[in-house]
């Protein structure tokens, strides 16, 4: 997994749907790689890091 290459993906997909932040952690072969882009909230507009906490909603239910 190319760091620089999820980073991109993860910033051009964050401007193309709209969204003030977001974080993804990918674990491929055997390392962790992690992609930040935005801010926490437009009213609170902190920087997204890997230590971001975000609310998963209801999409637990695709994971059964």
């Amino acid at each position: 997994m190319n760091p620089h290459a999820l980073q991109e993906w993860i910033a051009d997909l964050a401007e193309a749907f709209a969204v003030p932040g977001v974080a993804a952690g990918v674990w491929h072969a055997g390392k962790v790689s992690f992609a930040c882009h935005g801010v926490t909230s437009i009213e609170n507009p902190l920087p997204v890091d890997e230590r971001t906490l975000f609310q998963a909603g209801s999409i637990g239910k695709t994971f059964r």
